[in-house]
């Protein structure tokens, strides 16, 4: 069995660049400094925790990850590859410079075909604009189905070819049967969780298993990948401003259900 895994590492908000940049295009933009600290995204880690549990069961599992991040998340990838991952692949700095998600989709893609894949595990929801809801265009561009929300896998009936699985819809959680190929989006809420590295495993030397091509992939037009008013890419970080309160008392008549009419309506709330 062959598995891919999408993952993808976003700035981590406490490093964000509180000023704004006087040269954006796009306005209220905040900039994120070079080098600036990277996350996994929750939904991804999930995926990936799933992908090590089944390897336990299955010893001649192929997992291979596919990252989209900058260098900057190079220590967090050899981690992952010390936990078990048979190699790594990151993707040049043109797929990160796209600005919307079936671009991306595209590009990413274009490099699965060599990965030889039976199934593509990859988170479900965002965590910030640039974890744009990927597997969804992802599936269309490959042609292929795909689930997202999924909390728990059966073990003893998942194979090459189909799988069962759960996802929660609301109070209630529904079984699924799914037929591979097919893109597995997981919940960051799921049964789960990215295991820790051990400590003798530190010093390990990963990187022959860990590859940057520059060129791997080729970019599309420059004008695909140049800023444009619909951004989906994360820009930055702002805190949302407090609002004002300044409470009016009203009587219980026609005068004051006529002030809570026009209120309401200001507002845009009816």
């Amino acid at each position: 069995m062959k598995l891919v895994c999408v993952a993808r590492f976003v700035p981590d908000g406490d490093w964000m660049d509180p000023f704004g940049n006087s040269q954006s295009t796009i306005r209220g933009e905040i900039t994120i400094r070079d080098g600036c600290h990277r996350r996994l995204c929750p939904d991804d880690a999930a995926a990936l925790g799933f992908a090590l549990s089944l390897r336990q069961q299955i010893p001649d599992l192929s997992l291979h990850l596919l990252a989209l991040a900058t260098s900057a998340a190079l220590p967090h990838i050899e981690d992952i590859l010390r936990l078990g991952v048979d190699k790594a692949t990151l993707l040049p700095q043109t797929v990160m410079a796209t600005s919307d998600t079936v671009t991306l989709a595209k590009m990413v893609g274009s490099s699965l075909p060599a990965a030889d894949y039976d199934w593509i595990l990859t988170g479900s929801d965002t965590h910030g604009q640039a974890a744009a809801p990927l597997a969804p265009a992802l599936a269309g561009v490959l042609g292929i189905d795909h689930l997202s929300g999924i909390c728990r896998v059966d073990d003893t009936r998942f194979t090459k070819h189909c799988g069962e699985l759960e996802r929660r819809e609301g109070r209630f959680v529904t079984r699924y049967a799914v037929r591979g190929p097919a893109i597995l989006g997981f919940d960051a809420r799921s049964d789960y969780a990215l295991p820790y590295v051990r400590l003798k495993d530190r010093a390990k030397d990963v990187s022959h298993r860990l590859r940057c091509p520059g060129d791997m992939i080729e970019g599309p037009e420059e004008a695909n990948t140049q800023p444009c008013d619909a951004v989906i890419r994360l820009t930055g970080l702002m805190k949302r401003q407090k609002r004002r309160k300044n409470p009016r008392k009203v009587d219980l008549n026609d005068e004051g259900i006529a002030q809570v009419y026009h209120y309401l309506c200001e507002e845009r709330l009816i």
